[in-house]
């Protein structure tokens, strides 16, 4: 005997019934679940996006201000050195770290004479065997003729520097 079926053979429509909204239940539920799986997937595909962006625009931000802050001071630095190089002669360049014109964001300056080797720093700090000529920076400024700037870099001091050579 069938089981909807009654013992006179007519369908128990209370069962039917009940297997019908179980049965829909069922696929109610799982209609449910596949779309809050594809909203879900969605929803995190366009965060994940977002963030992606947001990062983006801020890290280009960043770059875009640390750029400017180095051309920035790498152009003031270079005024300021050729102020002082048509201001001062060659003997009288070291007089400079006496006077105290100095931008606070400095943190080293170097005075040499391109003849001798002979150089000053400010802060005062022991450079034995130190030769400026022999450095990256001052190499460039001699073969191009003028002044440059460098990329950051790391300094004999272990920090990171930037250096203007004119």
């Amino acid at each position: 005997m069938n089981r909807f079926m009654t013992a006179k053979g007519a369908p128990s429509t209370r069962k039917l019934m009940a297997h019908t909204v179980c049965a829909a239940t069922l696929i109610v539920v799982a209609v449910l679940a596949v779309f809050v799986a594809v909203i879900d997937d969605r929803e995190r595909k366009f965060a994940h996006n977002r963030i992606d962006s947001i990062v983006d625009n801020y890290g280009n931000l960043i770059a875009w201000s640390v750029s400017t802050w180095l051309q920035d001071r790498g152009r003031e630095t270079r005024l300021i050195a050729e102020t002082y190089s048509s201001r001062y002669g060659t003997d009288d360049a070291f007089d400079l770290f006496e006077n105290g014109e100095r931008p606070e964001y400095i943190s080293h300056w170097y005075v040499a004479d391109s003849k001798t080797g002979d150089f000053h720093v400010w802060p005062e700090a022991d450079l034995t065997g130190f030769d400026p000529r022999t450095r990256p920076w001052y190499i460039s400024a001699v073969e191009r003729g003028g002044g440059i700037i460098t990329p950051p870099y790391f300094s004999w001091l272990g920090e990171v520097n930037y250096s203007v050579a004119v």
